[in-house]
């Protein structure tokens, strides 16, 4: 019998599946990729809430375990890079010393106000945010999936939840039988009859892929969106955000937005390379769901991941372990019993 079966492979459940293998627990994977929300991430880590200028919900624990996370693998897949607020007015760079003076994020930000690099249109400058970086999440969700194929624990399909059996101490799935399962399928959590109930949304994002040999940037700037430079002249710009189309198709309507702002930020020639889009689960109360489903006390969750999934995953899938092998208790703002009653 194995220990664990796991449903779906994005940032979560990277996450659980690394978690799994460091604590040499047994399990097998399906995955059938219909959910594309982290492969279409930015794979950007920011600690900080720009609009606000306060630190991000819980940063000083999240922060540091998913840097150690993302270094434990055998290549290198996170880049500490700046992160630079272009203000848009003088008002912006007002409000921004305010907070400085208010001590509300000063480990997080430098606050003096930063010229604007070349090929860059700041004229009201810019800050810089500390800590975070670039995580290259395409690439090291495909090592990882190249990685569990090559060892026989990956099952590419999609998962029937119908054909799931409930035994006393364990479920089993196709013959297959093992002690717990994990759903961790991202917006096609919506279609788990188990978890259909929760207040999971779909929040479609779009991203810009361009080349630019002109821009020689090594920093990560935000204006209306983020521009991430991936190396080689290569960049991501976006992502939007829309609740109400649900297609996974890039839309002309979004690109043609991520290009206005494009153009107001940089000033140097760049070619678009690709379009992507993905769906983000996104929680009402903006926060992540993990924990034990009320009935069904073999069968758990870790979803809702948002837009900061890349940051709070690694460590949200380690403490649910520890919930499920050692009875360790979870953080009530993210459990999922605020939503299902027990």
């Amino acid at each position: 019998m194995l220990d664990y079966i796991v449903v779906g492979f994005g940032i979560s459940g990277l996450s659980v599946t690394r978690s799994l293998s460091n604590r040499k627990l047994s399990f097998v994977l399906y995955n059938n990729s219909s959910q594309n929300a982290s492969l279409a991430a930015g794979g950007l880590v920011n600690p900080l809430m720009l609009k606000t200028g306060k630190p991000v919900w819980n940063v000083d624990e999240f922060l540091p375990h998913a840097k150690s996370f993302y270094s434990s693998f055998n290549q290198e897949y996170f880049s500490s890079l700046p992160i630079h607020r272009v203000f848009f007015s003088v008002e912006d760079q007002n409000n921004h010393v305010s907070q400085f003076q208010n001590s509300l994020t000063s480990l997080y930000t430098k606050y003096a106000i930063l010229e604007a690099y070349p090929n860059i249109n700041a004229p009201y400058k810019m800050s810089e945010v500390l800590g975070g970086g670039v995580i290259q999440i395409q690439r090291l969700l495909q090592n990882e999936l190249y990685n569990l194929k090559q060892q026989n624990k990956i099952f590419t399909e999609t998962f029937n939840h119908d054909l799931l059996v409930f035994h006393k101490n364990h479920i089993e799935y196709k013959g297959t039988k093992a002690r717990n399962i994990i759903f961790c399928e991202g917006y096609g959590i919506c279609l788990n009859p188990f978890f259909k109930q929760l207040p999971i949304q779909g929040n479609k994002g779009e991203y810009l892929l361009f080349k630019s040999r002109e821009l020689q940037l090594n920093a990560i700037l935000k204006n209306k969106y983020f521009l991430i430079p991936l190396g080689n002249d290569v960049y991501k710009y976006g992502a939007t955000y829309n609740r109400n189309d649900f297609s996974k198709l890039a839309s002309q309507e979004a690109r043609e937005e991520m290009l206005v702002y494009l153009d107001k930020l940089i000033s140097c020639s760049y070619e678009i390379i690709e379009q992507i889009a993905g769906i983000r689960p996104t929680v009402k109360d903006k926060k992540p769901i993990y924990g034990t489903h009320p009935i069904y006390k073999n069968m758990h969750i870790l979803n809702g991941m948002g837009s900061r999934g890349l940051m709070m995953a690694p460590l949200l899938a380690e403490e649910l372990l520890r919930h499920i092998e050692q009875g360790e208790p979870l953080r009530k703002e993210v459990d999922v019993k605020r939503f299902i009653a027990t």
